[in-house]
């Protein structure tokens, strides 16, 4: 039988990453549990997965508990989560602080000899002391999504008084 390979890297300018074998019959649970383990975290916070595309374009969350509607990782196995995400999936960890992973598969291997369902094979660099920040900027920055969707330009926020302090206070 033959385990999958996959590669969790911190979405950080740092090389942080734990390549993980896990057998595709397992629950993503199973994956939740040696990510977060493999990372330091008590696992005492809440997480999700995300469907992407081959771009890393989040799309269909996989929640830790049943919330009633979609998937969950409970009943989603490592090897239905690889066949709907292009091999790729993104793992939130702790939305207090939004640690955020890329979740990728690699290869596949040989069982673990020891016969146990998933285990980490190798481990690179620390997680730093802060979470990394996030940027949540567009592909498209503010004055262009004006002109672009409204026809406005800059001069024509002016007249509408958008850059006018007292019109914020």
């Amino acid at each position: 039988m033959k385990y999958d390979k996959i590669r969790v890297i911190l979405d950080d300018q740092s090389d942080v990453f734990r390549d993980i074998v896990i057998d595709p019959s397992a629950s993503l649970a199973d994956l939740h549990q040696q990510i977060y383990s493999s990372f330091g975290f008590n696992g005492n916070e809440m997480a999700s997965f995300y469907t992407c595309d081959s771009e890393w374009v989040q799309d269909r969350e996989i929640s830790l508990m049943d919330m009633g509607e979609g998937e969950n990782m409970q009943d989603t196995t490592v090897e239905a989560a690889r066949e709907l995400s292009h091999k790729k999936l993104i793992y939130v960890y702790d939305f207090m602080n939004l640690w955020t992973f890329f979740v990728e598969w690699i290869d596949q291997v040989p069982a673990l000899t020891d016969g146990a369902k998933s285990g980490v094979i190798f481990s690179f660099g620390n997680l730093p002391d802060d979470v990394p920040e996030k940027s949540f900027d567009g592909e498209q920055d503010e004055e262009d999504l004006f002109e672009d969707e409204f026809g406005l330009n800059d001069e024509d926020l002016d007249d509408y008084g958008f850059h006018d302090e007292e019109t914020w206070n």
